[in-house]
């Protein structure tokens, strides 16, 4: 799979790049990506179902590459039929290469829901 750096925002952790006037960073990453935004994406969005109230949903995942591997953060939005998105709620974070969700980096269903309940009010 190709990532284009330009469709989506990518973090890099650990190693800070100072922020300087026409900066331009090239980096080159070579391993396997087996999970798509797409497949992340819907992977959140199945746990949200089967767990939270339907206006609760995932959004486009940000790709961010640690150096325990690469991982899509998947933000959990609250969305209204009329106004669409309200706000974010929470995030999920999948592992590009297993697909697996990381439960201890991710926000729980119990804090989406409690965080979904204050921005509705």
């Amino acid at each position: 799979m190709v990532i284009r750096a330009t469709i989506m925002k990518v973090t890099l952790k650990k190693d800070r790049i100072p922020r300087l006037r026409n900066m331009k960073v090239h980096f080159q990453f070579e391993g396997e990506i087996n999970i798509s935004p797409y497949i992340a994406q819907q992977k959140v969005n199945q746990v949200l179902i089967m767990n939270l109230p339907n206006l609760i949903m995932a959004d486009e995942p940000d790709f961010e590459l640690t150096q325990d591997g690469g991982f899509w953060r998947v933000p959990v939005v609250l969305t209204n039929p009329e106004k669409g998105i309200i706000g974010k709620v929470g995030e999920v974070i999948v592992d590009a290469c297993t697909g697996m969700i990381e439960k201890q980096r991710s926000t729980t269903l119990e804090e989406i829901e409690r965080n979904a309940e204050s921005i509705a009010q």
